[in-house]
């Protein structure tokens, strides 16, 4: 499947891991989870019209239509969003 965003070739789980892309959270529900995984992301790397708060509403509606828990404890929460380097 292809987005409609230009991107580079999937890197690889163990490169991800390797690179910190992944977290230990705090929060015990989606809600708390999202908002805390949202603003990891550094305000420097997010386009001038989205706050952390704005990816964390998006990645939360984007789970609302297509979950991405892969169960026990993982997931992989994303959205759309036109700029986020």
């Amino acid at each position: 499947i292809e987005d409609e965003y230009p991107h580079d070739a999937a890197d690889s789980l163990g490169e991800a891991i390797s690179l910190g892309g992944f977290f230990e959270v705090e929060g015990r529900t989606l809600d708390h989870v999202i908002e805390e995984l949202s603003e990891r992301i550094s305000p420097s790397l997010l386009p001038g019209k989205y706050s952390n708060g704005e990816i964390a509403r998006l990645a939360l509606e984007r789970e609302s239509a297509h979950s991405t828990n892969l169960g026990n404890g993982a997931a992989l929460p994303h959205a759309r969003c036109a700029g986020l380097r």
